[in-house]
């Protein structure tokens, strides 16, 4: 473990617990109530800044539906902090500027706000848009000029993304009568180990040439393994350092390298090159990365997601900034470009402040 991962844990923490701290004392200086009760306020932020992790740890020691329901609800708050904040320090700041601030009123509506703010992202975190992109391969075979392909990534089934939400999903898949499907990784949370119901759905995702997966760090946690017998069980193709081929257009699959073992994606690719090299392809990947070492191997299109696009402003700032501005989109460098989705589900908040959660629907075209 690297001293700079250190460091960034360290200093995520102290300003995860800040967070909290500077909470309690807003709510005590805001509210006579709070202040009367300051102990008790404090000690529930307490409480809320350790809810996350406890609740995430009894998930995977024992997954049933009260442990669910609390990282549901444990989730919801971690969400809820930076809206709380933004509202009390509006707050803050109007009562230090005029004396018409001074009750309590105006900073219950504020907060009043942010949890409307909440719900609504709640609302989005369950409602995928359906997302139209077009890309353009060089050398596109005929039969697929103008057709779509689906991509659906970082769905995250399992504590708080259920069968219900795979067959809503798959709904909107068939809907559109794409030719293919691509799951781009983190299909699964990692938290709950009975995941095989979760995806009985997607056995009836009906595209002609098939649906195909690769693994994503949240399948690491999982179990690789685990994932695997999971998706196969339902038809849908695990492609792990494999190429497909679709009538002309080459599918390239990687998984995403395991805890604990070496980043060998670019040597997988090196070792399947003769299977696309020189035909059109699109490479699944998880993650934005490597981008330039694949423009070099003759890739088409990638497809990848893992960044969630933040999912919460402003981390969707950090997640720009991490990945070098291809943390979501389309982007075009030549002959080369990069799908990077925001994801179908989310991690941790189960919620959309700022991002939306898609399914991207993409048709390709002949690059000129």
């Amino acid at each position: 473990m690297s001293l700079a991962f250190v460091a960034v844990i360290v200093i995520g923490i102290t300003v995860f617990f800040a967070a909290h701290a500077y909470i309690a004392i807003a709510l005590i200086r805001l509210f006579p109530l709070c202040a009367e009760y300051a102990v008790s306020v404090s000690g529930l932020l307490i409480f809320l800044a350790f809810s996350f992790p406890v609740a995430s740890i009894m998930m995977h020691l024992s997954e049933s539906m009260m442990t669910r329901a609390m990282y549901f609800c444990a989730g919801l708050w971690l969400g809820a902090i930076v809206p709380c904040i933004v509202a009390l320090t509006i707050a803050l700041g109007m009562r230090r500027i005029s004396s018409a601030f001074s009750s309590s009123v105006f900073p219950a509506a504020l907060l009043m706000i942010a949890a409307a703010v909440v719900m609504i992202g709640v609302w989005k975190a369950f409602h995928p848009k359906i997302r139209e992109v077009t890309a353009s391969i060089e050398g596109l075979p005929e039969q697929w000029q103008g057709k779509r392909i689906v991509q659906i990534s970082d769905v995250h089934l399992g504590a708080v993304y259920r069968s219900d939400f795979s067959q809503s999903i798959v709904d909107q898949i068939n809907s559109i009568h794409p030719e293919a499907v691509v799951i781009t990784g983190d299909l699964f949370d990692g938290a709950d180990e009975h995941v095989d119901g979760l995806v009985v759905p997607f056995s009836g995702i009906r595209a002609p040439y098939g649906t195909f997966f690769v693994t994503g760090n949240h399948e690491t946690y999982l179990g690789v393994a685990r994932a695997i017998s999971a998706v196969t069980a339902v038809g849908i193709r695990v492609l792990d350092g494999e190429v497909a081929d679709l009538d002309g257009l080459k599918l390239i699959g990687i998984g995403y390298p395991e805890r604990g073992t070496a980043d060998t994606v670019l040597e997988t690719l090196q070792s399947v090159s003769s299977e696309f090299s020189g035909y059109p392809n699109i490479l699944l990947f998880h993650s934005p990365t490597h981008t330039e070492d694949f423009r070099s191997a003759g890739i088409g299109l990638q497809l990848s997601g893992h960044t969630h696009r933040g999912q919460e402003f402003p981390f969707n700032l950090v997640t720009a900034m991490i990945y070098h501005g291809l943390d979501y989109g389309l982007h075009q460098f030549g002959s080369y470009s990069i799908y990077t989705t925001s994801g179908a589900g989310t991690w941790g908040p189960t919620m959309r402040i700022g991002t939306d959660s898609e399914i991207v629907v993409i048709t390709l075209i002949r690059k000129d």
